[in-house]
Parts: structure tokens; C-alpha cells; sequence
């Protein structure tokens, strides 16, 4: 049956690959099959009545929004994983695997797919086994975690100079965004890598001894993403505290500053005041020298102030 334009199958037989419409793989061959958006009755045919998939397996593949988990069946298994499109979207992708096949399935075009397509082409022994097809296909997912999680952690590194930088400059709602996409990420990415504690157990049937090992590596990686999302998500719920302080130190230095400069005003303004009260005697009222002597009175006091506040080092 052909697959149309919007998906294909690849079959691997005695070291070669070719390319082929999509059929019930004889024992000794591999497949690979691909659907992008296909209709129900595509679905159908090929997992109920080619490959005589469970119908929970052909249900969920036709409504997806499945949390990540591993649905093992007699001679096959489910399990949705997602792969990060556009400005972080999260995608899903069906995948069914057997023995010797694997079909996966995808409401959007997944370029990894198709350059997928071009290495087995390329490399036919790169698909020699479901448990490779499926370490080829969960290790460009995760490939593509890593690109993100570094996209982030750039973007938190941007934040934080902006606020060194001006502590008044407005992060909120930028934080509390991001915030709110790393707990969805985080709670995915975390099923994800419960999913691939299942694959890598010796009690899964399609992977087999070499494609664990492989398995492992991709396991250390999404494990590095979940715990790189944790330090995310505490450092940006710090931003807010970090913002906080920054104002509040900013703002006693003003105030230490005024409060110092207004103190050098203080001799000043006493001194003025008690030869400017309307009272009779005062004898520098009436000395030559009078003007002098409050001017100098003023200078020393002001003076003896600056040393004063140096020495406690309040400046």
C-alpha cells in the first residue's frame, strides 16, 4: 500500500536499504515506516491491518497528547515520545516498534525524520535493528533537549546582566513564562527518562544487548537535561529576589548619599541659624572680623565632618 507523499518506508535486507510501499516485513528484514499527518484510514490499514497492532495502540496513535510511558503488547510496544519544534514547542511522535520494524507518526514534519531517511540511504547499517532505528530516532530528540536547554541557559545569562546592568528594567512576566514552560518541559522530560529506564531494562524484547548500550548514552543526556532544567528553575525564581536586593542596595547608596551630603550641610545651616535669631549682644555682631570667623567656623566644622565620615569609612 503506498504511503503518499507525506510519508515512506524504508526496508533493510542483507546490508542494503531500499525503499519501498508500505508492507508487512518478512522475517530477516528490517522497516522503517514514517507517517506525517496521515488520515484515519491510513492509520488503520497499516497498524491494525498490516502489522495487526493492539487497538489501544492504533486509538492512541490516532488521538495523541500521551504522557511518555512504554505500553509493551505480545509482539509489539507503544510509546510516545516528543521532539521540540519551533520556539520550544513540544511535538509528539507515536512510535510503534516489533521485532524487525518501526513505525513512527507525526501530526507536523519533523526534519530529523527525513535526515534520518538520507543517513539509512546512505549508511544502510545504521537500521539494521528496531533497537538501533529507535536509538537513532530518540537520540536526535534528545540532541535536540540539549540545543535548548543551552538556548536557556544563554537567555538566564542575558537576564541577570540586564539587571546587573539596570535593576529597574521590567523581567516578570518574561520570568514567570519561563518558569511556567520549564515545569511543563521538566515534567516530560522526566517521564521521558522513566521510559528509558524500561528500554534499557534487559526485560524490554527490542532491544537488544549493543542498542542498550546506546540507549545508556541517550538515558545520561536527557538525565543532564532534567537536572539542568532544576538549576533553571531555581536560578530564575532567584531573578526576582536577585532584582529585589539590587534595587534595595541601590537604593541605600542613594540615600547614604543624600543622608552625608545633608549632614555637611547641617554646622552649616546651625551656624547661619544662631547669627541670623534677632537678639542684641551678640559680639561678632559688631567685630570686624565677624564675617570672617563665621565663614571660617563653617569650613572648619564642614571639614572636620568629611574627615570624620572618612575615617568611619561611611564613603
Amino acid at each position: 500500500m503506498p504511503i503518499g507523499v507525506l510519508g515512506w518506508m524504508l526496508v533493510y535486507h542483507n546490508g542494503a536499504v531500499t525503499e519501498a510501499d508500505a508492507h508487512r516485513v518478512a522475517e530477516g528484514s528490517v522497516g522503517f515506516i514514517w507517517m506525517e499527518n496521515p488520515d484515519v484510514a491510513t492509520v488503520e490499514t497499516v497498524l491494525r491491518e498490516t502489522y495487526q497492532c493492539h487497538p489501544l495502540v492504533v486509538d492512541d496513535c490516532l488521538h495523541m497528547d500521551q504522557r511518555p510511558k512504554v505500553d509493551v503488547y505480545p509482539d509489539h510496544a507503544y510509546l510516545p515520545f516528543y521532539v521540540l519544534a519551533d520556539r520550544g514547542r513540544l511535538l509528539e511522535i507515536a512510535i510503534v516498534i516489533g521485532s524487525n520494524f518501526v513505525i513512527c507518526i507525526s501530526k507536523e514534519h519533523v526534519p530529523f525524520l527525513a535526515d534520518l531517511r538520507k543517513e539509512f540511504l546512505r549508511s544502510p547499517n545504521r537500521m539494521n535493528s528496531s533497537g538501533i532505528i529507535l536509538y537513532h530516532i530518540l537520540d536526535a530528540c534528545v540532541h535536540g533537549y540539549l540545543d535548548y536547554v543551552d538556548r536557556i541557559e544563554a537567555r538566564i545569562n542575558d537576564l541577570e546582566n540586564r539587571l546587573i546592568e539596570d535593576p529597574y528594567v521590567s523581567i516578570a512576566e518574561t520570568v514567570f513564562r519561563m518558569k511556567r514552560r520549564l515545569h511543563k518541559l521538566r515534567k516530560i522530560f522526566s517521564g521521558e527518562r522513566d521510559l528509558m529506564t524500561v528500554l534499557r531494562h534487559s526485560d524490554f524484547p527490542y532491544t537488544a544487548e549493543e542498542s542498550s548500550v546506546y540507549l545508556g548514552d541517550v538515558y545520561d543526556h536527557l538525565n543532564r537535561v532534567v537536572e539542568e532544567i532544576d538549576t533553571f528553575r531555581d536560578t530564575i525564581t532567584g531573578l526576582i529576589d536577585m532584582q529585589t536586593n539590587i534595587k534595595g542596595d541601590r537604593m541605600n547608596a542613594t540615600i547614604k548619599t543624600l543622608t552625608v551630603v545633608s549632614m555637611f550641610f547641617l554646622p552649616a545651616s546651625f551656624i547661619v541659624g544662631l547669627y541670623g535669631i534677632n537678639v542684641k549682644g551678640v559680639p561678632e555682631y559688631r567685630w570686624s572680623w565677624g564675617y570672617g570667623w563665621v565663614w571660617g567656623w563653617i569650613i572648619v566644622s564642614t571639614v572636620s565632618m568629611w574627615w570624620y565620615f572618612k575615617k568611619k569609612k561611611w564613603f
